[in-house]
């Protein structure tokens, strides 16, 4: 039985999710990862869940903190 793992296996809406907190800077690179990623973040409901969550980090606070183990 083949395995997939990493993100390519995530669901779309996980994937929408994260790419969602990220920067628009860095949104639009990850434009570039492939035609799947594209299409996710060209979508009407995408751009507005971007700007959501873009006005509620106004703040400046990072939205995403990552840590090492």
């Amino acid at each position: 039985m083949l395995m997939t793992c990493g993100i390519a296996s995530l669901p779309d809406d996980i994937l929408v999710d994260i790419l969602s907190r990220l920067q628009a800077k860095v949104v639009g690179q990850c434009k570039c990862i492939c035609k799947h990623w594209c299409s996710l973040i060209e979508d009407p409901s995408f751009v507005e869940l971007h700007r959501a969550c873009s006005k509620s980090r106004q703040d400046g606070r990072p939205a995403t903190t990552f840590s090492s183990p």
